[in-house]
């Protein structure tokens, strides 16, 4: 077994409402085998005073966030969100910005959201950070279904790290269809010029690719297929993850699991996306011959899809699953949280794939509380083991990677609990793995 230390904050429930604590975990293998190993400490107590007067500033509870690492300014930043206020009886849907100094170990409100400079508030949203001083949101639910669509959204928003203050887009062109419960991921093409990767969304299957240089979406086209051919895309996902990594040489949108709400399906597959490039890159198919795939005639640049393994399913739907090698791979689950490590054993261009925690409510919700490797250079996964077994079960949470403290950050989320007097816990903890 490898060796990889991290530390995590999350937040654990102790009654009906929930509470948050900052925990670390030691992560690590032993010298031989192929599990990885952990262990979970508490490193803040626990405080459920955020609204209180004269607390110290913190966010709410919340979940269907976003979360990122911001490297320049050493803080973790929290974006919009949703929990519902058990003590006001009511649904809460967050417009405001937060960010945590990890030296300081203390909470700020950056950006209040409250005027119309700012996106309205709304969950299952995603937001990349594009360059090192620019976030990108997209998309979202308002919880208006008087709405068109919904409530679901389709803007476009600029967050500057260096001002913490939102800009809206307003593009010209084909549009993304409105969407929540989406996957993106910011990708740079084979000229350096960076991109955000769209995929799914709650009843959507398609794939979209922001070009941040030309400000123009382009959509995917999958190529032609005959009907019995397996397909080419990852097709309906919502809660599934996009991850930027490197496979096989080349940086990649690395998606796992999510669900199809058409026939119920969770999905435990993986896939990678890459882009093409007009300039000397991969071209696939399209209609107007520019080589981008999307028919408009600008040569704009979208790429392919390249699945890396199969979905499949093991004796229970929540049960991990025996591959034909003898292998074992997670069970299938959507809202579950994604980042990408490099541990001490990798070197920084074969970063391995964590998933964290997740859930099935094809049904009933079971809720996981596993976490999981996948080595995109082998094709394998690897559990990692919770020595304790004290981390709680959630979904809906988020993780952020600190590669300079070799850590996995993660915020928020929610627990369901139907057989208990408080069936939901909502959570407002940090993590770092």
């Amino acid at each position: 077994m490898r060796t990889a230390v991290m530390s995590v904050v999350v937040s654990v429930a102790v009654s009906a409402v929930a509470v948050a604590v900052v925990v670390a975990a030691c992560l690590g293998v032993a010298a031989a085998g192929n599990d990885f190993t952990g262990r979970w400490t508490v490193v803040v107590p626990q405080r459920n005073d955020f609204d209180a007067p004269g607390a110290p500033p913190a966010p709410s509870y919340r979940y269907n966030h976003e979360l990122l690492f911001d490297a320049k300014r050493d803080r973790l930043l929290v974006f919009l969100g949703y929990f519902y206020d058990h003590r006001r009886h009511r649904p809460t849907w967050c417009s405001d910005t937060w960010e945590f100094d990890l030296d300081a170990g203390h909470w700020k409100l950056v950006n209040d959201g409250k005027d119309n400079s700012a996106p309205q508030a709304r969950y299952g949203h995603s937001v990349v950070l594009i360059d090192p001083d620019t976030a990108v949101l997209f998309g979202g639910d308002v919880g208006d279904r008087n709405a068109p669509y919904g409530g679901k959204l389709n803007d476009l928003w600029l967050f500057d790290l260096l001002t913490n203050t939102w800009k809206e887009l307003h593009l010209n062109g084909p549009l993304p269809q409105p969407r929540s419960l989406h996957a993106s991921a910011a990708l740079h093409d084979l000229t350096g010029a960076s991109h955000m990767v769209v995929h799914g969304g709650l009843g959507v299957e398609d794939t979209w690719v922001l070009d941040m240089t030309r400000l123009k979406w382009h959509k995917h086209v999958p190529p032609t297929a005959s009907a019995h051919a397996q397909p080419s895309t990852p097709g309906y996902r919502y809660g599934a993850t996009l991850t930027t990594m490197v496979v096989d040489g080349r940086e990649a949108a690395v998606l796992f699991g999510g669900g199809d709400l058409n026939t119920r399906q969770l999905f435990n597959d993986v896939w990678a996306f890459t882009l093409g490039s007009h300039q000397g890159g991969r071209r696939q198919r399209d209609s107007d011959g520019d080589g981008d795939g999307d028919g408009d005639g600008d040569g704009g640049v979208v790429g392919r899809w390249k699945r890396l393994q199969d979905a499949s399913r093991g004796p229970t739907a929540n049960a991990p699953v025996t591959t034909l090698d003898g292998t074992l791979k997670p069970s299938g689950r959507n809202y579950h949280a994604a980042a990408a490590v490099a541990l001490p054993s990798h070197d920084a261009n074969s970063a391995m794939l964590l998933i964290f925690g997740g859930a099935n409510c094809t049904g009933q919700c079971n809720l996981h509380n596993d976490m999981w490797l996948f080595d995109p250079s082998t094709t394998e996964w690897h559990a990692v083991v919770d020595e304790q077994q004290s981390i709680s079960t959630r979904y809906h949470h988020k993780l952020a990677v600190d590669q300079g403290r070799r850590a996995v950050y993660t915020f928020g989320g929610e627990s369901y609990r139907p057989r208990q007097r408080q069936e939901q816990a909502q959570w407002q903890g940090i993590g770092s793995l």
